[in-house]
């Protein structure tokens, strides 16, 4: 029996969605291999992954970007502390984990991005595939341009990335020069596999009702007090905002709490638009379930660069200035939205399968392999075996 281990960033849910997709494609394929996940993100991304043993880390092997409380605006200076804090405590981690390889005698990691799945996989002399559509010295070059650390913390990073095997990459990406093999895969999105009828009737929603629906994305960045201004300042409109509900909402919002478990595409089904941030799992989904984008702009996330461009050729998209965003003003650029033509940009969609192929010739493949001089001594960590389930 193989046995895989895939490092996910826990910045933003689309790292998660996208290596779930994968993982799920992955388990059709491979039904006796076993796969651990390590991840800092909410466990919930992963549920009913067959094959899969969750390890939950709070800190996790990457720092992502440190994020201010609207989800909007990067906090660059708390980022570079915490990518400093991640690479002094590398040789450790590196380790700890590279024992935690050989002991449960892992045939292949994957990484959706951490850098430090690169040195873990050298550690251990197994292969790693990295899975992303940026990696992160991409990400943090412009944070560090006047910062004297950079050139040292930008060649840890890209050592890291420079000691994975292969690098599979995602529609919406930037050049890469760092990886010795780079494979161009195709859009990997979750779409919905519940009926549409059950899942409005699940949350009350009449299907006719001719009222554009629009589904509220925004992690953390819309309180249910400001989509009560914005729905009472939109009636034209009927609103979907995940969470739990209160009284006198206005007549055309409606709350869908968290244990119904229903996923953002089983709602966006349901929707024609939908309000969020750009993200590359907002977008890949709004693309393959054929929605709309409204989106407010953030700052300091060098990703909405290649996000932009991508809606503004496969999607439906528009901007939301930030000022009508906080003023709950959305009716006339949701309008807009509505009324504008269907993209002319098409992009397959089975990119999940093309990387679960790629990674079962490679996990097969004993060529793939590295070597190792690390001498691996110490005990596997507790957190690895009290934190998997």
């Amino acid at each position: 029996m193989k046995k895989l281990l895939a490092y996910v960033s826990g910045h933003g849910y689309g790292h998660s969605t996208r290596m779930a997709e994968v993982i799920r494609s992955l388990s059709l394929r491979q039904p006796e291999w076993k796969i651990y996940l390590v991840t800092s993100a909410p466990a919930a991304l992963f549920r009913y992954l067959p094959g899969l043993t969750l390890c939950v880390q709070h800190e996790g092997i990457d720092c992502g970007v440190v994020e201010n409380g609207d989800s909007l605006h990067v906090d660059v200076r708390a980022t570079v502390d915490r990518l400093q804090a991640i690479l002094r405590d590398s040789e450790r981690i590196i380790t700890n984990e590279a024992v935690f390889v050989t002991q449960e005698r892992i045939s292949l990691i994957l990484a959706d991005i951490p850098f430090l799945a690169g040195n873990i996989a050298a550690a251990a002399g197994v292969p790693c595939i990295g899975i992303s559509n940026f990696t992160w010295d991409w990400i943090y070059e412009p944070y560090l341009k006047v910062d004297s650390r950079a050139m040292n913390i930008l060649e840890r990073v890209r050592k890291g990335y420079s000691r994975m095997t292969s690098y599979l990459k995602l529609p919406f990406s930037h050049p890469v020069e760092v990886f010795d093999e780079v494979i161009d895969v195709e859009l990997v999105a979750r779409r919905s596999t519940r009926d549409r009828e059950e899942v409005a009737d699940r949350i009350s929603l009449d299907l006719n009702d001719s009222r554009p629906r629009i589904l509220l994305g925004m992690r953390r960045g819309i309180s249910l007090a400001e989509a009560c201004v914005a729905a009472s300042a939109a009636e034209e409109f009927i609103f979907l905002y995940p969470g739990q509900a209160a009284d006198n909402l206005p007549s055309n919002l409606r709350c869908i709490p968290s244990d119904l478990q229903f996923s953002f595409p089983d709602l966006m089904q349901l929707c024609d638009a939908v309000i969020a941030k750009l993200g590359y799992g907002i977008v890949s989904e709004a693309v393959a379930s054929g929605k709309a984008l409204l989106y407010p702009p953030r700052s300091g996330f060098r990703e909405d660069e290649l996000l932009r461009a991508a809606s503004a050729r496969y999607l439906r998209a528009q901007e939301l200035p930030l000022t009508d965003f906080y003023a709950g003003n959305w009716s006339p650029y949701l309008q807009q939205l509505i009324n504008m033509p269907e993209p002319t940009g098409r992009l397959d969609l089975n990119g999940a399968d093309t990387c679960a192929e790629i990674i079962s010739r490679k996990c097969s493949d004993p060529l793939a392999k590295s070597n190792s001089n690390l001498q691996l001594e110490s005990p596997v960590t507790t957190r690895r075996q009290s934190e998997c389930a």
